[in-house]
């Protein structure tokens, strides 16, 4: 029997949900090619991190949701509307540029969702001009 492959680096896609899957491995580089993706929901997968960082070059990207999954920084998706990264492995202080995801807010179903995590240290300053359209940060 033959193996098959694809050039995953052709697609056009815009929404990958994984979730609840029995995928497992990598994500591999590719990612950053998807430039039209606007949706990566990974929870409940058995994916294993980190994330690669050419995550950062998805300038549509809005909803990002991860579960037990490493994440590398992504200071360039300033237009995320859903950040849920529950028990991410995130050993660390909230990053500063989470403040400049000015889309975030809880209004319907929009949210930050950073709980189960190692976060220490103080909430960055520069979230507090998220006062007047942050309605729900989660840290537990």
């Amino acid at each position: 029997m033959s193996s098959c492959s694809y050039n995953f680096k052709t697609f056009n896609v815009h929404y990958s949900r994984i979730d609840g899957s029995i995928l497992s491995g990598k994500i591999l580089d590719f990612i950053g090619d998807w430039t039209k993706l606007t949706i990566l929901n990974l929870q409940g997968t058995s994916v294993t991190g980190p994330i690669p960082s050419g995550i950062s070059l998805l300038r549509s990207l809005d909803n990002l949701r991860g579960y037990l999954i490493s994440f590398s920084s992504f200071p360039n998706l300033r237009d995320m509307k859903y950040l849920i990264l529950r028990n991410c492995l995130i050993k660390d202080s909230i990053p500063a540029y989470i403040a400049e995801m000015t889309s975030l807010n809880t209004l319907s179903s929009e949210l930050k969702d950073l709980s189960f995590n190692r976060l220490f240290g103080q909430i960055p300053y520069s979230i507090q001009p998220l006062e007047s359209t942050l309605n729900f940060l989660y840290l537990k």
